[in-house]
């Protein structure tokens, strides 16, 4: 079947045409999704040789089904996990019941826009390539070109905007298992976003770990024009926050600051494991008949999440 009939079928809610389309975005990052639907809910399992970044997928899912619009879908659960484990490192639901879409939070300004016949003056510099999107670096400002592919936030398209119109810049370096992205601040714009605005907004770009030399290339050039320090620069270390509609388990504070072994950071997740239903769930969809055995699995016991980079570990005592 042709994209166009998968494309259909997903907007009908079929989680089998949703699952083909994004792994024909995911599998070569070498991320696998495997989906079900139910009275309503949709469940999306994601794998891979190391267990997806949470905070990469929430973002990608949450924009993309929001996008597709199938008036069947009214919830989301989505799960991590490596390959060749029977139990998701870690899950997360979204409620599409009278949401609102990250973009019709942004500002509709389009401050810096002018018309094409203005681009034709320029030089360019430097071509980066995000995910759906390609940075161009000219001697009078940036374009940003939209490619419009399907699950992504942002329709096809460029805008222009001149160097005298970008007050900041913003840049999130990568990570093997995280996307990265640069926005530049424009009059009305908030000074800096957060990670899970990054892929909806409409003056950054994203971008992933084998693109990053080249947009940090483009930073440099871009601090160079607006006459900022090639040092203004900024990695968004503050805790990520998520919509109010998506569910999420609260960090927990300690008094001496713990962190990732893996990843270093301190952004963790804390529970004490009982009978999990989504455990059970899954156990059974991947084990074929041992799901209630699933959701006992590791109770009573204490374990962190990093909300970085998906590692889950148990804590010393």
């Amino acid at each position: 079947m042709n994209q166009l009939g998968l494309l259909e079928l997903a907007k009908q809610g079929d989680p089998q045409a949703i699952a083909t389309l994004i792994n024909h975005q995911l599998q070569p990052k070498g991320i696998f999704a495997k989906a079900n639907a139910t009275k309503g809910c949709l469940q999306i399992i994601f794998e891979a040789e190391e267990v997806p970044s949470q905070a990469v997928i929430a973002n990608y899912i949450y924009t993309a089904i929001n996008k597709l619009k199938a008036p069947s879908i009214e919830k989301v659960i989505i799960y991590g996990k490596q390959i060749g484990n029977d139990f998701p490192v870690w899950q997360q639901e979204f409620d599409f019941l009278n949401t609102q879409s990250f973009n019709d939070k942004q500002p509709k300004s389009l401050s810096g826009e002018v018309n094409k016949s203005s681009l034709c003056k320029n030089t360019n510099v430097l071509e980066c390539n995000g995910d759906a999107t390609t940075l161009v670096i000219q001697t009078d400002g940036v374009v940003i070109k939209r490619l419009g592919k399907f699950l992504s936030t942002h329709t096809k398209g460029e805008r222009f905007i001149a160097y005298s119109k970008i007050l900041n810049v913003q840049f999130h370096n990568s990570g093997s298992l995280s996307y990265g992205f640069i926005y530049f601040q424009l009059a009305g714009f908030p000074i800096d976003i957060k990670y899970l605005e990054a892929a909806s907004n409409q003056n950054t770009i994203v971008f992933f770990h084998d693109q990053l030399s080249e947009f940090d290339k483009a930073k440099s050039l871009v601090l160079e024009k607006i006459n900022l320090p090639r040092t203004q620069t900024y990695t968004d270390t503050q805790p990520v926050v998520h919509p109010t509609h998506v569910v999420v388990q609260p960090v927990v504070q300690h008094e001496m600051p713990i962190s990732c072994p893996k990843c270093g950071s301190t952004q963790l997740d804390s529970n004490k494991k009982g009978f999990n239903i989504g455990q059970a769930l899954v156990g059974g969809v991947l084990t074929g008949g041992i799901g209630l055995a699933a959701g006992f699995w590791g109770s009573n016991e204490i374990r962190l999440n990093c909300l970085r980079c998906g590692h889950r570990w148990k804590p010393r005592a």
